[in-house]
């Protein structure tokens, strides 16, 4: 099965993702406050950020991932108590990606993470479009298809989170053991207005 390998900025932390086509996941723009402010909170803003504030990011099975070294660097916080699980590197706070929870066999790995040796468009297909579009920092080029939300974008991810979950894709999982985060866990408040 082709993988994609993963690596923080530092190179102590290294895993990899099993990709078998390009398809058996999502690759997207994600323009949400939160996103863009836990990349910024992490100083990795200029890396993770487009000029619009918007990450990439590509979800697939969270048991597709794989870290095999450096597994002691994984931290995660959230924002507030029921926001999505965020994980980065503490070594050199790359971001990693985001969870919804221990028993969703979901994770957004954020595109900095990914080990770019090929072309993304090889591994993991175009981006598919754009979701939060209204939480952009300014206005999205409307002649642009990737910054755009295309109506059937919201069922594939919903229809592909349900094959994941029915498929038991949620193990095994390499963040979560017994229902709780693999590493100490810090919630904050996510700040109203953004810096």
């Amino acid at each position: 099965m082709p993988e994609m390998k993963l690596s923080c900025d530092c190179g102590a932390l290294k895993g990899k993702a099993n990709i078998a086509k390009p398809s058996i996941g999502n690759r997207l723009l994600c323009y949400c406050k939160d996103c863009r402010t836990f990349a910024e909170q992490l100083g990795k803003g200029n890396q993770v950020l487009d000029q619009w504030g918007g990450s990439e990011v590509y979800q697939l099975p969270i048991n597709s991932v794989e870290f095999e070294e450096g597994k002691d660097n994984i931290s995660c916080l959230r924002f507030g108590e029921k926001g999505l699980y965020r994980w980065y590197a503490k070594c050199c706070d790359t971001p990693i990606g985001n969870t919804l929870g221990a028993n969703m066999p979901f994770i957004g790995l954020i595109s900095c993470i990914y080990c770019q040796d090929t072309s993304k468009d090889a591994v993991l297909g175009e981006v598919l479009g754009a979701v939060h579009v209204n939480s952009a920092t300014s206005p999205l080029p409307m002649d642009d298809k990737q910054k755009q939300t295309p109506f059937w974008l919201f069922p594939r991810i919903i229809a592909k989170l349900l094959m994941w979950k029915l498929t038991g894709k949620a193990n095994p999982n390499p963040l979560f053991t017994n229902g709780k985060p693999n590493c100490q866990l810090t919630i904050v408040s996510s700040p109203t207005e953004l810096p």
